[in-house]
C-alpha cells in the first residue's frame, strides 16, 4: 500500500458504518490487491483514456458491485450506496470509485481480445481452487471406483427485442445500441430478433466456472471449443488433477468430427452425441441391437425409461465437405459408441432426437477415452444425461447474482462483467470450503446391481439397395428425350422469327435452343402467361459457365455478374405448355444424376470399380465376455449453494469502520506546469495512470474490525492493532 493503514479488531457492536451488501466485495478486492492478481489482472485489461480511472479503478467496483448480490443496476446501486462506496474506495487504497456513467464509458473501450485473457486468468487461478478439486465429494466415480472430473459446456441464448423506429426526415438517423454486440440468428423457444450467443466451461462436481466466452449470433463453436479446451489446460496445470481422469460433457451440436478430433488432440474423454444415424442401418449392426443385451439405465423416475446397449469402436470419418481451416481433411477418429432406446409416446409419430425404428427411438452416443469395464454403457448415458442438473445451475448463478443483465452494449465489457461475476462465485465457493471444510469420507462404493431390458426388439427389415448402372450417354435415353415430340410439334421459325437472322435455330437432336456461337440452352421453366389469347412462356437457359468467355457476350446481354447466362424466353401455344409441365420436374431430376455421374465418373481413377452405395462404418463390437462392472457410477455429492451460504453466514457477521485522515493539499495553478513531462503533454505511463486515484503516501486509514475473535483469525486479521505502509 503507498498509505498508512491502521488496523484495530473488536468484538461485534453496534458500531457499523458501511452497509453489510458491500462487505464481501471489499475483502476479496483487498484480499486480491494483497496477493497481487488484481494488478496483474489489470495489467492485462489496459485502457487508453485521458484523465480517466484505469483498469483497476474498474476491477475495483465490479467486484464490490457483483460481491453485493445487486438487486438493482449500477446506477440505482451507486444512489442508495454512494457513502458507502465512498468509504469502501478508502479501504482499497483509492480516493474514489468510478461513477455509473464512467463505468459505462470504460465498458464500452475495453479491448474483446484484451478482455478474453483477463477471462481465463481470472477464472482459472483462484487460491485454494486445488484443495476444493481435491475433495471427494465433487468427484464422479466410476464402476471400478476411480475418481473422474467431469467438466460441462454449454451454450447459451442471450435475446434481444429490436423495436420499430421512427425514420424520417424529420428526425434524426435511428441508431440502436443492441446492434453493437449482437446479431441475428437461432434464438429456439426464445422470443428474439437478434441474440448473443454465451459459451461457458463448469466444473460439475464444484459448480465452480472457468470459462465465459461471448459471440454475436449464433457464435462460432469450433473457435469456442478451442477457447474452452484451452482453458481447460490451465486448469489442469494449475491445479494439478489428472489429464486422463477428466471428463468434458457437451451437447450434441459437437457430436461431429472436428469436434471429436479437437478433445482427441487434447488428450480428454468426452460424452456428447453421435450425428451418424446411418449407423444404425447396417445389416451386422441391426444384428448386434437385436441381440443384446440391453441394460436398464439409472433415472429419476420421470418420463420413458431408456436402456443402453455398447456398440464397441467405431472409425468415425469426415465428410467431403470437412476440413480444417488451413483447407486439410480431417483424420478419421475411433471413438466408442453407445446406443440408448426408449418406447415413443403415444401421441408421437417420430423421434424428435436421434432416429426412429420401429416405435423406437434411439440416440447414439459418443465415450471417447472411457472404458467399457469403467463406465458401462447404461453408465455412460446416465452420465450425458447428467447435463440437465448443470443446465439449472447455469439459471440459478444467473438469478442469484444478476448476470443475466445487460452490463454494457459492447460485448468486450458485457464479458467482462460476467467474468468478475464468476470469479466472484468462484472466490465464495473456495471460501466457504476453506472456512468450514466439509466431511472429506468418501461415500462407501455400492455394489452394482446389473438390470437387463427384456423387451424383446426387432426391427423393420432394410429395404433393397437398388444398383445405380451407369446411364447410357445415347441420345434416345438422354433426360431432354421425352420432350422431343412435343417440342417438334412447334413451328420454330415462327417462334424465334426475330431471332432466326441473329443465328439463332431449334437443335431437334439435342432438345435446346442453338444460339450463334453454336452453344446449347436447354428448357427450364415453363408457365402460363396472363393474355387473353392463353399461351404459355417457355424459358431456355445456357448452363453454368457456357457464357463466361463468349466474345460475343457484349451483345447478347449486359449483365454485370461474370458467371451469369443467357436466358431465352418464348411464346408457344397452351397444347405445348400444359403437355410439357408433368414432365418437366422428372426431366430436371434427371439432369442433375447425370451430371453428378459424369463428375464422378472425371474424378474417379479408371481401375476403380463404380460406387454403387455408401461405405459402411468400420465397427468393432465389443467383448460378449467382458467383466462385469464391480460398484454402481454415482455422481458428485457435493452441494456448492450450502458453501455460498456458509460463507455468507461468517460474513454477516463481519462489522466494519473506517475513518480516513487525507492530507489537505492546495490544488495546482492549471498555468503552471507541474512537470516537464506535464509541459510536453507526454502521454503517461501505465504505472502512473493506476496511482492517477490512489491515496496519496502520508494518508491515513483507520480500519476497525468486529466480530468473533475465531471468525477474525480464520478471516486472517490479527488480534492487536498493526500498521503497513
Amino acid at each position: 500500500m503507498s498509505h498508512t493503514e491502521i488496523l484495530h479488531t473488536r468484538p461485534p457492536t453496534s458500531f457499523q458504518q458501511i452497509h453489510p451488501d458491500l462487505i464481501p466485495g471489499i475483502l476479496l478486492a483487498r484480499q486480491l490487491l494483497a496477493t497481487g492478481k488484481l494488478t496483474a489482472l489489470a495489467d492485462r485489461l489496459r485502457l487508453v483514456r485521458q484523465g480517466g480511472y484505469s483498469g483497476v479503478d474498474l476491477l475495483l467496483f465490479l467486484i464490490v458491485y457483483l460481491a453485493a448480490a445487486p438487486r438493482w443496476g449500477i446506477r440505482p446501486f451507486w444512489s442508495h450506496r454512494a457513502r458507502d462506496l465512498h468509504a469502501a474506495a478508502l479501504l482499497l487504497g483509492r480516493r474514489q470509485l468510478p461513477s455509473p456513467s464512467a463505468v459505462s464509458r470504460m465498458l464500452a473501450s475495453v479491448d474483446v481480445d484484451a478482455v478474453r485473457d483477463l477471462t481465463v486468468e481470472a477464472l482459472t487461478d483462484t487460491n485454494g481452487m486445488d484443495q476444493l478439486l481435491e475433495h471427494p465429494a465433487t468427484a464422479t466415480t466410476d464402476a471400478l471406483g476411480q475418481a473422474w472430473h467431469v467438466f460441462d459446456r454449454d451454450g447459451r441464448v442471450l435475446p434481444h427485442r429490436r423495436r420499430h423506429l421512427p425514420d424520417d426526415d424529420g428526425r434524426p438517423h435511428a441508431v440502436r445500441l443492441v446492434d453493437a454486440s449482437a446479431a441475428p440468428g437461432y434464438s429456439g423457444r426464445k422470443r428474439a430478433d437478434v441474440q448473443v450467443h454465451r459459451s461457458t466451461l463448469l466444473h460439475n462436481g464444484s459448480g465452480a466456472f472457468f470459462h465465459i466466452r461471448l459471440a454475436p449470433g449464433g457464435g462460432h463453436r469450433r473457435s469456442e471449443l478451442t477457447a474452452d479446451l484451452d482453458a481447460l489446460d490451465q486448469v489442469i496445470a494449475r491445479t494439478g488433477i489428472d489429464r486422463s481422469r477428466v471428463i468434458l460433457r457437451a451437447d450434441g451440436e459437437f457430436g461431429k468430427l472436428p469436434s471429436l478430433a479437437a478433445v482427441d488432440d487434447a488428450g480428454l474423454a468426452y460424452v456428447t452425441r453421435l450425428t451418424r444415424p446411418r449407423l444404425l442401418d447396417q445389416p451386422e449392426v441391426r444384428r448386434h441391437l437385436e441381440a443384446g443385451p440391453w441394460h436398464w439405465v439409472p433415472d429419476s423416475g420421470c418420463g420413458p425409461r431408456r436402456s443402453a446397449l455398447d456398440l464397441g469402436e467405431v472409425l468415425i470419418t469426415p465428410g467431403k465437405s470437412t476440413r480444417k481451416a488451413d483447407g486439410t481433411h480431417y483424420a478419421p477418429v475411433r471413438a466408442r459408441v453407445v446406443v440408448s432406446r426408449c418406447r415413443l409416446q403415444e401421441h408421437k409419430t417420430a423421434a424428435s432426437v436421434g432416429t426412429f425404428k420401429a416405435n423406437w427411438q434411439m440416440e447414439l452416443f459418443v465415450a471417447l477415452r472411457l472404458p467399457p469395464d469403467a463406465w458401462p454403457a447404461s453408465a455412460v448415458v446416465e452420465l450425458y444425461f447428467g447435463r440437465a442438473g448443470a443446465e439449472t445451475r447455469f439459471h440459478l448463478e444467473d438469478r442469484a447474482m444478476g448476470l443475466d443483465r445487460t452490463f454494457s452494449w459492447s460485448l468486450a465489457g458485457r464479458q467482462l462483467a460476467i467474468a468478475v461475476g464468476l470469479m466472484v462465485h468462484n472466490w465464495r465457493l473456495v471460501e466457504g470450503h476453506r472456512l468450514q471444510p466439509p466431511d472429506d469420507a468418501p461415500p462407501p462404493p455400492t455394489k452394482a446391481c446389473i438390470s437387463v431390458d427384456p423387451r424383446p426388439l426387432k426391427l423393420d427389415p432394410l429395404p433393397p439397395q437398388p444398383l445405380n448402372p451407369d446411364p447410357i450417354e445415347d441420345p434416345d435415353t438422354h433426360p431432354d428425350t421425352p420432350m422431343r415430340p412435343i417440342l417438334d410439334a412447334v413451328h420454330w421459325p415462327d417462334v424465334l422469327r426475330k431471332r432466326v437472322e441473329h443465328g439463332w435455330n431449334y437443335d431437334h437432336e439435342a432438345v435446346a435452343l442453338r444460339c450463334p456461337t453454336d452453344k446449347r440452352l436447354p428448357i427450364t421453366n415453363t408457365g402460363r402467361l396472363p393474355h387473353p389469347r392463353k399461351r404459355w412462356r417457355l424459358q431456355f437457359r445456357a448452363p453454368k459457365g457456357t457464357c463466361t468467355d463468349c466474345p460475343m457476350r457484349a451483345d447478347c446481354f449486359t449483365s454485370p455478374q461474370p458467371k451469369a447466362t443467357k436466358m431465352v424466353t418464348v411464346t408457344v401455344p397452351a397444347s405445348v405448355g400444359e403437355a410439357l409441365r408433368p414432365i418437366l420436374k422428372q426431366v430436371q431430376l434427371d439432369r442433375r444424376r447425370l451430371r453428378s455421374h459424369r463428375a464422378h465418373q472425371a474424378h474417379r481413377p479408371s481401375d476403380q470399380p463404380p460406387k454403387t452405395e455408401t461405405a459402411p462404418f468400420q465397427v468393432t463390437f465389443p467383448n460378449p465376455k467382458a467383466p462385469k462392472p464391480r460398484f454402481e457410477p454415482h455422481a458428485p455429492m457435493l452441494r456448492p449453494e450450502v458453501l455460498r451460504r456458509r460463507w455468507q453466514r461468517c460474513i454477516s457477521q463481519v462489522q466494519l469502520k473506517v475513518e480516513a485522515r487525507l492530507p489537505r493539499r492546495k490544488p495546482p495553478d492549471p498555468a503552471i506546469a507541474r512537470s516537464r513531462a506535464d509541459r510536453q503533454r507526454l502521454r503517461s505511463t501505465w504505472k502512473a495512470r493506476r496511482q492517477r486515484y490512489a491515496l496519496p503516501v502520508n494518508a491515513t486509514v483507520h480500519l476497525t474490525i468486529g466480530g468473533s475473535p475465531h471468525l477474525l483469525q480464520q478471516l486472517g486479521f490479527t488480534a492487536k492493532p498493526s500498521a503497513s505502509g
